[in-house]
C-alpha cells in the first residue's frame, strides 16, 4: 500500500511537472509579481517533493513472495503460480529479485 501511494506521488509530480513547464511556455514572457510568486511557491514545493523522493529508503534487491505479491498487487497464491509457471523466477536463496517484479510490472504497461 505505501509503494504505491509512493508511485502515485511521483506520476502526480511528473504530471505536474510537465504541466507547468508546458503552461510557463505557453505564456512565454508573462512577469506580473502575482505570477512570480505562485511560481516561487511552486519551485519550492517541487524541491520538497524531489527531497522527499531522494530520502525515501531504498528497494532491496531481494524480496519474499508475499512482499512480491504486494508489489504486483496480486495474491500471495498467483505469485505462488507465476512461479510455477515460469513466470516469475525464485534465486538459490528461494527470494523473487526485485527487478523480476519490475520486468513482470512493465510488460503489464
Amino acid at each position: 500500500m505505501q509503494r504505491n501511494l509512493r508511485e502515485d506521488l511521483s506520476i502526480n509530480f511528473d504530471e505536474w511537472l510537465r504541466s507547468r513547464i508546458s503552461t510557463i511556455v505557453s505564456r512565454g514572457g508573462d512577469k506580473s509579481a502575482a505570477h512570480d510568486i505562485d511560481e516561487d511557491r511552486e519551485l519550492r514545493v517541487a524541491l520538497r517533493a524531489v527531497e522527499l523522493y531522494a530520502n525515501r529508503h531504498p528497494r532491496p534487491p531481494q524480496v519474499n513472495q508475499k512482499q512480491a505479491a504486494e508489489m504486483l498487487g496480486v495474491s500471495a497464491r498467483t505469485v505462488h503460480n507465476m512461479i510455477s509457471f515460469g513466470t516469475l523466477r525464485l534465486n538459490r536463496c528461494g527470494l523473487v529479485s526485485t527487478e523480476e517484479v519490475d520486468r513482470l510490472l512493465a510488460t503489464r504497461s
